[in-house]
């Protein structure tokens, strides 16, 4: 049994040496006549003047070669258009590689007469494919329809990774990119029925932060723009994100008042000192007091963004929803009459604190539309699909 497992190690060793002779790429269309040069060759490569295998080599080669010969006609006539190209070029590559590892090792060399090279099939087999894949391009984007563009531009790009020089490809792929390209333009906000200059915008730059946010998001084959730049490029979009501020209001600053009362017992310090200066200790407590006069100011603010994503064909919503802001400012300062001692650390925190002015209604207006525009984003990466149907 031992003497079977190590075999078998042995066998397994020298088939993953053997298929280092060829690239990785081509292992996987490797016949098993293919295989068994392969393993011949790395017992050749090891054994260099053992006779007896390099007289194993010529009938094995001509085995892989014509084992190959025979696929031709069902890898061309069991596949795709294009493909079937392809899959043929990738088993004419495996048997190049053949004979280039044994054109390698030159004792095997020797023994191979007339060596089968590959180069010239192959290429034609690159040129077969990207014209299949060319022609079905062109046939598809004749239906002028996003999809079929869609599969055409996937056409197309197969058969420039075949030839990328090949005849107007680089034309056909932007036409077919253009009719492929899902657009879908993003109006002006409305802000609560006022512009966008009430609230101190240069321009509705909550707008242009859609555009740029979902453009840099790369939804695959789909382009945001304006309205305008639509009407500039002569293009038809087919969803609309519509964006309205259902509330966004500042309500007037206003202010609250109050105070209290703090009562402390602390050490009664005694005045005596003892011959060397030092204080006397204090005898028993005392009882200190403060009143607190406390002034708080509010600034308060709410949003409501509307926003109606939807399909301009159907009239269908691919997302229609409120996504609320609100904003809460205050902030507190204070006065005392009487001893000092008595506050707390959080009152001399507050008889610190100075006041400067209120917060504009541009910077809260600017802070409710960001939180809600914050939660709106979120909701359309999680979820929100701009080319269904």
């Amino acid at each position: 049994m031992i003497r079977n497992l190590l075999g078998l190690l042995t066998l397994t060793l020298l088939f993953a040496c053997g298929n280092k002779i060829i690239p990785n790429s081509n292992r996987q269309f490797l016949s098993a006549e293919d295989e068994a040069v392969l393993e011949l060759l790395l017992d050749i490569k090891k054994n260099p003047n053992d006779q007896s295998l390099l007289d194993l080599l010529p009938a094995m080669y001509d085995r892989a070669m014509q084992s190959r010969s025979a696929m031709e006609d069902y890898v061309l006539r069991d596949n795709a258009p294009g493909d079937r190209w392809v899959l043929w070029r990738r088993q004419l590559e495996a048997s190049q590689s053949i004979t280039d590892a044994i054109l390698a090792i030159p004792q095997a060399s020797a023994m191979i007469k007339n060596p089968v090279h590959f180069r010239d099939q192959i290429s034609a087999a690159r040129v077969n494919a990207a014209e299949e894949y060319y022609q079905k391009g062109i046939d598809l984007l004749q239906n002028e329809n996003r999809q079929d563009a869609r599969l055409a531009l996937e056409a197309f790009q197969k058969a420039k990774k075949e030839m990328p020089d090949y005849k107007d490809l680089n034309t056909r792929i932007r036409k077919a990119e253009e009719l492929a390209t899902l657009y879908v333009v993003v109006n002006p906000v409305d802000y609560y029925g006022f512009g966008w200059n009430y609230w101190g915008f240069q321009n509705d730059y909550l707008q242009y932060q859609m555009l740029r946010d979902l453009n840099n998001r790369s939804y695959k084959m789909t382009r945001f723009l304006t309205e305008q730049e639509a009407r500039g490029m002569q293009i038809r979009p087919e969803r609309v994100v519509d964006m309205r501020f259902a509330r966004l209001q500042v309500n007037n600053p206003y202010t609250e008042r109050d105070s209290y009362q703090r009562e402390k017992q602390i050490p009664n310090p005694n005045a005596k000192t003892d011959s060397l200066g030092r204080p006397l200790p204090g005898q028993g407590t005392i009882t200190v007091k403060a009143t607190i006069s406390i002034t708080r100011r509010f600034v308060e603010g709410n949003a409501d963004l509307e926003c109606r994503i939807y399909d301009i064909a159907s009239g269908r919503n691919i997302l229609y929803d409120h996504f609320p802001g609100r904003y809460n400012w205050v902030y507190e300062t204070a006065a005392y009459n009487g001893d000092q001692r008595a506050l707390t650390d959080a009152d001399l925190r507050i008889l610190n604190n100075r006041f400067d002015r209120y917060p504009t209604r541009e910077e809260v207006g600017q802070k409710l539309i960001n939180d809600a525009y914050t939660d709106l984003i979120r909701r359309i990466e999680q979820g929100v699909n701009f080319d269904s149907y």
